[in-house]
């Protein structure tokens, strides 16, 4: 249907014909020769030239069409399918083989009348066919799936949801707290069981990720049983070998009640670096059906952090049982004391030396330094009245002190705030400037510009540019300089203000770590985003290669062979991507893997290895036991309905037949000036050619 309207008021159309009528007056009301001929001809001529003169005037007017054009929209209904591990596990068990031709039927029904688009969701959601549901999926979040449902449909007219799920969710939030669509009602299809069957399951397992060598963790491990009959269940505690599995530790638990939970604490020991699997596995109950459940596997990354840290002395002082009584509060140090130079298996074995009162006058370091410097050890100069200054200077270039042994001032510490490396807490800053005095050597102090002060000495009420705790980097050895002794004042004074060592430890723990930890220097480096995946994750691997500036390269080809626990190789090569080199692995099943990458840069040929885990998800089997009364609350919140397998032709007709979702009917008004009318061309050109013609005819021309 189209209509005419007028981008002018519509009124000045009659000044539009008056004025064609004036125009056509002038140029036949007064003319005589056509008063002869047929009486009919001069008003025909007059209305031939008045009507294109009326139509050019009313098209200044802007006149437009407009055509309206009607759209009638079905309203959509989506189906929503959980695709987990625990329905197709309840398919097995109870023989319900007719769910999908059943809501295939359903989705038929309804796509006579409303357009139907099925999804399947499991950890994540995607459009997907009734008949090949494979039931495989690891996690169930029902939650982001009705949320993605609201996001696709936003605007659209969404008239249901239908919701086919066992209401057992693992994954996301509580669905009763989702963001679902504005006023559309969710219609559950109960699927699973909620009969409590004989069940023995291990929960949950509290672990840390990460431990230390040599350490124990008290893991606590829930144990969880229906209807077990007073039985008497065996919980086992395995570790896996490269052999297989070894027994760490096994108890007996009576099961009391037809609902029983155990809480049980179970002690591990770490006494190999790397990834340490451990399960736990809990006895079957007589006749149980879903022994899936009755183990759990955990993974924790076992970290080598210890240190072996040497004081080397010059002789007895209060600040050597000061330091070591502080290290040795963290377990990761192991203290060795040395009054004399230590041999060079000793030095070997160090990780970082703190040398006290050192070089002296009756002893010197050279050979201790040459042996340090070879193995690249970082270590802490603490510099007192009884260091030999000439000798110390000559040992390393980044403090000159020049004074005379044996004399000192009282220097307290002032902290730097353009001091980057590491930050001290707020306490520990306020606390510095009431630690009693150091006693630091007197003289003139020249520092190279690549030491970076943490604390500078302040004497009296002048804060200097000498320099009290500072640090340096030189072709990768870290230094950290203390020039200062006496530091157990420190120390006691800690205790008295706060009764305990907590600001001096963090001090000197935060010193010797930055000071200790070594930069990477391997030329060929292949990472991984985590130790330990789970099998729905995509493994990707990267690697890095520098040239001898230490700038990122990819010119030559890196390949890597990857190894199963079963001893299985596969080759892979690197792409390139930018200056890095990239492996995407994909989902790999569970187990343990070790690589070996390799690529020859520059004739010179590079390794690197490692090893990760992939995790199994076991969420899903642990608790087959469907909730329907999540379904049921869902529906009272959305105004749906609950129905179970049987009842799916009931649920369609119902749905059919529901007053509430309509089609819709969209407008769409196409507007175009009526001067692109073609038609128009011939309305203002054909009275003009008659009008000549018959004027032609009659001889008024």
């Amino acid at each position: 249907m189209e209509q005419l309207s007028f981008q002018y008021p519509i009124w000045l159309v009659v000044f539009c014909i008056l004025g064609a009528i004036s125009f056509a007056s002038l140029l036949y009301w007064r003319t005589k020769e056509l008063d002869k001929d047929k009486k009919w001809l001069k008003p025909l001529l007059f209305f031939l030239r008045f009507l294109p003169i009326m139509a050019i005037a009313s098209l200044l007017l802007g006149p437009l069409l407009k055509k309206i054009i009607e759209e009638t929209k079905r309203p959509s209904v989506a189906i929503v399918i959980d695709n987990s591990r625990s329905i197709g596990t309840w398919i097995d068990q109870s023989g319900s083989s007719s769910l999908q031709e059943d809501i295939t039927a359903l989705a038929t029904g309804l796509s006579e009348q409303y357009a139907v688009t099925t999804y399947s969701f499991g950890d994540e959601i995607s459009i997907h066919q009734t008949d090949t549901m494979s039931y495989d999926q690891d996690i169930t979040n029902i939650t982001s799936s009705l949320q993605y449902i609201s996001d696709v449909y936003e605007g659209e007219n969404l008239g249901a949801v239908i919701l086919a799920t066992d209401g057992i969710y693992n994954g996301g939030q509580n669905p009763l707290y989702a963001t679902l669509p504005a006023n559309i009602p969710v219609h559950s299809i109960a699927l699973g069981d909620t009969t409590k069957r004989k069940d023995a399951s291990v929960q949950t397992i509290l672990h840390n990720e990460v431990a230390y060598l040599n350490d124990e963790m008290i893991t606590q491990v829930d144990i969880k049983a229906i209807n077990a009959g007073n039985q008497t269940l065996l919980l086992t505690v395995e570790k896996e070998t490269g052999s297989g599995y070894t027994t760490v530790e096994t108890r007996n638990i009576k099961a009391q009640g037809s609902d029983f939970f155990a809480t049980e604490e179970i002690k591990l020991t770490f006494k190999e670096v790397g990834i340490a699997h451990y399960r736990y596995r809990i006895s079957s109950l007589t006749n149980e059906i879903n022994r899936s459940n009755n183990r759990k596997d955990i993974y924790i990354e076992v970290l080598d952090a210890r240190q072996d840290i040497g004081i080397i002395a010059a002789a007895p002082h209060p600040d050597i049982t000061a330091l070591k009584q502080i290290l040795e509060q963290n377990k990761n140090y192991q203290v060795k004391l040395y009054f004399d130079n230590p041999s060079s298996s000793e030095i070997a074995e160090m990780d970082f030396a703190i040398m006290h009162n050192l070089p002296s006058g009756s002893r010197n370091i050279n050979n201790l330094m040459t042996s340090l410097n070879n193995r690249a050890t970082p270590r802490m100069f603490v510099v007192g009245e009884g260091t030999n200054l000439p000798r110390f200077n000559e040992l390393q270039s980044l403090v000159t002190i020049r004074g005379s042994r044996g004399s000192s001032n009282d220097a307290q510490g002032e902290v730097d705030g353009s001091f980057e490396n590491f930050t001290l807490s707020e306490s520990l800053k306020a606390e510095i400037k009431r630690y009693p005095p150091l006693s630091s050597p007197f003289g003139e102090y020249t520092t190279n510009g690549s030491l970076q002060t943490l604390l500078h000495q302040r004497i009296g009420d002048i804060t200097t540019d000498f320099p009290l705790l500072s640090f340096a980097d030189v072709d990768g050895i870290k230094t950290a300089y203390l020039l200062g002794t006496d530091i157990w004042r420190w120390k006691l004074f800690d205790y008295l203000q706060n009764e305990n060592f907590d600001l001096i430890t963090e001090l000197i723990d935060k010193a010797i770590i930055y000071t200790s930890t070594k930069e990477d220097k391997r030329k060929f480096r292949v990472n991984s985003n985590s130790n330990v995946y789970l099998t729905n994750d995509n493994v990707t691997l990267t690697a890095e290669l520098y040239n001898n500036s230490y700038e990122l390269v990819n010119d030559p080809e890196a390949v890597i062979q990857l190894k199963d626990a079963e001893g299985n190789a596969y080759d892979y090569t690197f792409s390139k991507n930018d200056k890095l080199y990239l492996l995407e692995l994909g989902k790999l099943s569970p187990g343990s893997y070790s690589y070996n990458a390799e690529t020859i840069f520059n004739g010179e040929q590079y390794t690197a290895q490692g090893k990760f885990v992939v995790r199994e998800i076991q969420y899903e089997l642990y608790d087959l036991e469907a909730q329907h009364s999540l379904l049921y609350a869902l529906a009272d919140k959305t105004n749906g309905s609950v129905s179970y397998p049987s009842q799916l032709t009931d649920l369609t007709e119902q749905l059919l037949n529901s007053d509430i979702i309509k089609p819709v009917i969209y407008q769409n008004v196409i507007t175009k000036p009526l001067m692109d009318s073609k038609w128009l061309f011939f309305l203002l050109v054909v009275p003009l050619i008659l009008e000549w013609l018959l004027r032609r005819y009659h001889g008024s021309l």
